[in-house]
């Protein structure tokens, strides 16, 4: 069985389950963490907000008295073997999680202990493909690229899109169904540097585009408005399997492709 872990999913979203969201008036807080605001302290925030969410899915298991959801009791060493950045990093990034409300700390005693917000309440939480980031080692080895590639604004903004993309999924299907529109509106990533955070996450196997294909379209539906998360299913890590995601990927990057606008910016429907 491949183990996932709850990611908190409100303050991406911002909207209670159930509600509509009038597109004009998402009030998501991932579009806060921008480039000019915090620089690479924004990527580290979803780093270490996904290292607390593995933590706090390990210690839940481990106890016998299962602490409360979402919450966890976890060390800066903890940190730091999960992510592979340094103390300081860590903590700016905490008090950006903290600032956007997507996690609350508790610093009375040692060591602290997080509150992952929302995770505690239906619909206010996503799973995460915990088992397939950490690839069996004791970092969170296939976001190796998000530490490596920090000081690029392109790196938070495939972060972005992929919390998102998580957000959004549907776990009967396994895919998200996401246009442009919706991209811009929820994450705050200027349309035009979409395609690049798309292909981060193909090129990191983070993701794939299901194709017509693998699942037929809904009535309106267009191309590259749907993602399927990668690391939910045993297939996901064969060999066949990566060689499947490979093409799609290629196809995708594909310049002749690009240049006959095969993969423009879609609308939503």
């Amino acid at each position: 069985m491949i183990a996932w872990a709850k990611f908190p999913s409100r303050w991406i979203k911002g909207y209670a389950p159930g509600e509509a969201p009038n597109r004009a008036e998402l009030d998501g807080a991932l579009k806060q963490l921008t480039w000019r605001e915090h620089r690479s302290a924004a990527t580290y925030a979803i780093l270490v907000l996904i290292a607390l969410a593995v933590l706090a899915n390990r210690a839940g298991h481990a106890s016998k008295i299962r602490p409360p959801a979402g919450r966890v009791a976890a060390t800066y060493d903890q940190l730091e073997e999960l992510t592979l950045v340094s103390r300081r990093s860590i903590s700016r990034a905490i008090q950006v999680l903290e600032q956007v409300g997507a996690l609350q700390v508790d610093r009375t005693g040692l060591p602290n202990v997080y509150t992952l917000v929302g995770v505690a309440t239906g619909g206010d939480w996503c799973k995460l493909p915990q088992d397939y980031l950490v690839k069996r080692g004791p970092a969170l080895q296939r976001l190796g690229f998000a530490r490596q590639l920090a000081r690029d604004k392109g790196t938070l903004n495939a972060l972005k899109l992929y919390v998102l993309l998580l957000t959004m999924r549907d776990d009967k299907s396994g895919v998200a169904r996401l246009g442009y529109d919706k991209i811009e509106a929820y994450a705050g990533i200027r349309r035009e540097e979409i395609q690049a955070a798309i292909s981060m996450l193909l090129n990191n196997r983070l993701c794939t585009i299901v194709t017509s294909e693998q699942m037929d379209y809904e009535p309106g539906e267009r191309a590259h408005n749907r993602y399927r998360i990668l690391g939910f299913k045993a297939v996901d890590v064969s060999e066949e399997q990566g060689l499947v995601i490979d093409l799609v990927r290629d196809l995708y990057n594909d310049p002749a492709r690009l240049a006959a606008g095969v993969t423009t910016a879609p609308t939503d429907q």
